[in-house]
C-alpha cells in the first residue's frame, strides 16, 4: 500500500519563457512480501520518502514541462555511503481537455 501526497507553489517567476513552481512530495509505503493471511502489511515498519523541488513549464515548447527533485528516502539504500541516484521521473497530474490523436479533415459547416 502506498501514500503519496504532493503540494505545488506556483509563482509568477519566469526563466527563460518556463514558468517556475515549487513542488515538495512525501511518499509512504508498506511492503509484504509474504502472503495476506500471514502478516498484515501494516505491522512492519513504513518506508517513507521526503522531497523538494522545481518545476518548469512552458506552453510553447516542444518540452513544455521538466522538473528537477531532491528525494530522501531513509529506508533501503543498498550503496556503501548511503547515498543513491534513482532515474525517476515522478507522474504529475495535467487536467486539459486536449487529446492526440490522427489528424483529420474538419468539415465547414
Amino acid at each position: 500500500m502506498t501514500l503519496n501526497y504532493e503540494a505545488t507553489l506556483f509563482t509568477p517567476v519566469s526563466f527563460l519563457g518556463f514558468r517556475m513552481a515549487g513542488v515538495a512530495f512525501a511518499d509512504v509505503a508498506w511492503l509484504n512480501a509474504r502472503t495476506p493471511r500471514q502478516v498484515l502489511p501494516f505491522q512492519e515498519a513504513p518506508y517513507t520518502g521526503f522531497g523538494l523541488g522545481l518545476r518548469f513549464r512552458n506552453e510553447y515548447a516542444a518540452l513544455r514541462t521538466f522538473q528537477i527533485t531532491f528525494g530522501f528516502y531513509p529506508r533501503g539504500m543498498s550503496a556503501p555511503n548511503g547515498i543513491r541516484v534513482f532515474e525517476n521521473s515522478r507522474p504529475y497530474y495535467d487536467f486539459s481537455d486536449f487529446s492526440f490523436g490522427q489528424p483529420g479533415v474538419v468539415r465547414y459547416q
